[in-house]
C-alpha cells in the first residue's frame, strides 16, 4: 500500500513519517481529487473546514473515512493500540471517548513489560506440544497461567 499524507505545516510526529518506504507526502491540503483511487482516509487537523473536505470528498469517491475526534465523520473507529509484537492490545470506547482510550492506552503501555511479546513469540512454538501432552482447556490453561504468572514471566 501506499500512503499519501498531506499536511502544509507538519508537526514532529508527521515529520517522522516523511521518508519512509511507501509513504507519499505532500506539503499542502488535500483537494478533492486527491481521494481518486483511496481505499481509506484518516483526517486529525483539528481544523473544521479542513475535516469536512476530507469527509465529503472521501464520501465523493467512496472512501472510508476517519476523522479524529469528530463521531459523525467516523465510518469506522481506530483503537488505541499498545504493540508487543505479536501481542497487540487494542483500546476503543467505540468513539465515546477517544481521550480515555487514549490515558488507558498510556496506562497499559507503562505498566506492560516490553518482554512480553518477547514472551509470547518463545511460547508459541510450543502450543502444540503442550496440546498433546495436557489434555482438557482447564488443565492447559491452568498450566500457561502457572508458567506466565512464575518466573519465565518474571524474565
Amino acid at each position: 500500500a501506499i500512503v499519501h499524507c498531506f499536511d502544509p505545516d507538519p508537526g514532529e510526529e508527521v515529520r517522522a513519517f516523511i521518508g519512509r518506504e511507501g509513504v507519499v507526502f505532500h506539503d499542502r491540503v488535500p483537494e478533492e481529487a486527491d481521494f481518486e483511487g483511496a481505499l481509506v482516509a484518516w483526517g486529525a487537523s483539528e481544523e473544521g473546514p479542513r475535516d469536512d473536505l476530507l469527509f465529503a470528498a472521501s464520501k465523493m469517491h467512496g472512501v472510508l473515512a476517519n476523522v479524529a475526534d469528530e463521531k459523525a465523520y467516523c465510518d469506522f473507529i481506530t483503537p488505541s493500540v499498545v504493540e508487543r509484537d505479536p501481542l497487540t492490545i487494542a483500546i476503543t470506547t467505540g468513539g465515546a471517548a477517544p481521550v480515555v482510550a487514549r490515558i488507558l492506552r498510556a496506562r497499559v503501555e507503562a505498566m506492560l513489560p516490553a518482554a512480553y511479546g518477547q514472551l509470547a513469540a518463545f511460547l508459541s512454538p510450543y502450543r502444540d506440544r503442550i496440546a498433546e501432552k495436557i489434555k482438557g482447556g482447564t488443565a492447559r490453561r491452568r498450566f500457561w497461567e502457572n508458567m506466565i504468572e512464575g518466573t519465565i514471566g518474571d524474565a
